[in-house]
């Protein structure tokens, strides 16, 4: 499979959803903002989070990032496999 050239992608995907190449400059800019507040965080406490759309969100009390529901219950599964456990026999 071949790659587009540097550009593109961006122009390609304005075309599809009809946004400029500034504002989907802007989105990937948030994306990126959110995953460094995400990564930068020792312990997330994930709580509702008000979305303008119909995906539920929530937000970390502590860095302010922002995930879907499944990025949160993946992350709390984690979380409880991560804890002691007695060995089941």
């Amino acid at each position: 499979m071949r790659l587009p050239k540097k550009g593109k992608g961006i122009k390609a995907l304005g075309k599809m959803s009809g946004l400029s190449v500034s504002a989907i400059k802007d989105i990937w800019e948030d994306v990126k903002k959110n995953h460094s507040l995400l990564d930068s965080c020792s312990y997330h406490i994930f709580v509702n989070h008000p979305s303008p759309n119909m995906s539920r969100k929530y937000i970390c009390n502590n860095c302010k990032g922002i995930v879907d529901t499944t990025q949160k219950v993946w992350y709390e599964k984690g979380i409880d496999h991560s804890q002691p456990r007695e060995e089941v026999k």
